[in-house]
């Protein structure tokens, strides 16, 4: 009886492998191989994964507008001292007083003092 495999493998290791276990399980060893090709394995593409979005209020663009809205809020649910407060923290007085840069920050407070 003559049998025919068309092996493909990644190591020349793979297809010995295959040899031995097909000399073990029919008893017969295995005399002649006509051929043997060693084929690598396909590449693999490997694509990064898009950057999810943070959903933190620090990466928003915030306006004098939101931190007076977010004060005002503030101040009608926890008191004029609350709000107060959040503006000493960042060493002003006045809403008007704050560097642009820390609307964000001061917004993510104030939403940190309502919750």
């Amino acid at each position: 009886m003559d049998l025919y495999i068309k092996l493909n493998a990644e190591k020349e290791e793979d297809l010995q492998a295959l040899k031995n276990l097909t000399e073990k399980l029919t008893g017969t060893a295995i005399t002649t191989v006509i051929t043997a090709d060693v084929v690598p394995p396909d590449p693999v593409t490997v694509r990064p994964e898009p950057e999810k979005e943070k959903k933190t209020t620090s990466m928003e663009k915030f306006t004098l507008e939101d931190v007076r809205k977010g004060l005002i809020e503030l101040k009608n649910a926890k008191g004029k001292d609350a709000a107060k407060a959040v503006l000493t923290e960042f060493a002003v007085s006045k809403a008007t007083d704050l560097p642009e840069d820390q609307f964000a920050e001061v917004v993510e407070r104030i939403a940190k003092e309502l919750n």
